[in-house]
């Protein structure tokens, strides 16, 4: 992996790794053999899911710009009053900001590193606009602004936007669109730093449709 700042003449490398080669980095006694999935935020932070020789789950790692930090380890790490069972693929940078959704057994919580901690930003204990709590993460975005939209089931998916410590609700599953449509899933989303969301969904009638959202906060 390798990092080239703005300005700088050659790009620098940050982790090597393989399943086999010696020149692969350790890491606090353990040898990085691959990743699932990583973000890069605006001030050089990485956030990174590392996967590691002998090892069955992945960590999550942070880089500063000088030095790799590890932030959860599945079944080790407390956050709040939650015992991490795992690393979600929901790594997202905002700004200068990271965020990481963390599994655990009664579903998945998204979380914002604080230079030696997590603050929760979602817990599955959170109410939503619609009155259910938020207790399974599907998908995450955030924009430039630290804003987070999420996607969160409880009976229903519901795509919410927190905004600073409010919840907006972009669209609820059980409730049709103003064309009358009832989405059924979501494929891909786009989280414009105005707050406007665009996202690609299929509908119950089998229809793949692009939609967007302005809004109204």
């Amino acid at each position: 992996l390798f990092i080239h700042p703005q300005g700088a003449a050659e790009p620098k490398e940050i982790l090597v790794y393989s399943a086999t080669l010696a020149t692969a980095t350790t890491l606090d006694g353990r040898i990085a053999s691959g990743y699932d999935s990583f973000a890069f935020n605006d001030d050089g932070q990485v956030l990174i899911s590392l996967r590691f020789r002998n090892v069955a789950v992945p960590i999550l790692y942070a880089y500063d710009g000088a030095r790799w930090k590890e932030l959860a380890v599945p079944n080790v790490t407390r956050v709040g009053p939650h015992l991490i069972t795992g690393i979600a693929n929901l790594h997202r940078a905002g700004g200068g900001k990271l965020f990481a959704g963390l599994n655990m057994v009664s579903g998945t919580i998204l979380c914002e590193w604080q230079t030696d901690h997590w603050d929760i930003s979602v817990n599955n204990t959170t109410v939503m606009p619609s009155g259910q709590v938020a207790n399974s993460m599907a998908t995450q975005e955030s924009n430039r602004n630290g804003d987070l939209l999420f996607q969160h089931s409880n009976g229903g998916n519901n795509l919410i936007v927190r905004r600073g410590d409010k919840f907006y609700q972009v669209f609820n599953q059980f409730r049709p669109t103003p064309e009358g449509d009832y989405i059924q899933r979501i494929n891909s989303l786009d989280f414009r730093d105005d707050g406007t969301v665009y996202f690609l969904a299929g509908t119950v009638d089998d229809d793949l449709v692009l939609y967007e959202a302005r809004p109204l906060f």
